[in-house]
């Protein structure tokens, strides 16, 4: 676990600016590494379980929501010399709250 503590980390605003920097191919390598999140939340959402649960399907609209909330949360805390597990439950009660079922007024 120390090896990962010494490793820098690119934060998200880090990782933005210096994408112009790596070219297409990093671009491209960061907007599939989305891709693949978001089919595999989309996958886990339009399962028996998660439709029993009135959960799925989750959108891709709430997926990026979901996904870019939790970026700039970590690269906000990183940058203030925070640490994960300083965000951990709050990050989990969020996602909760972006996947929980939904309740239709009408």
């Amino acid at each position: 676990m120390d090896l990962v503590r010494r490793i820098p980390v690119l934060t998200g605003v880090e990782l933005d600016s210096r994408l112009p920097s790596l070219g297409d191919a990093a671009r491209r390598l960061q907007r599939d590494a989305m891709e693949t999140f978001i089919e595999m939340v989309q996958e886990l959402g339009d399962t028996d379980e998660f439709r029993a649960a009135g959960i799925g399907p989750v959108s891709r609209q709430h997926i990026i929501v979901l996904l870019g909330g939790l970026r700039e949360l970590t690269a906000i805390t990183v940058e203030e010399g925070g640490r994960m597990s300083d965000i951990a439950e709050e990050a989990v009660v969020a996602s909760i709250g972006l996947l929980a079922p939904r309740i239709h007024a009408g």
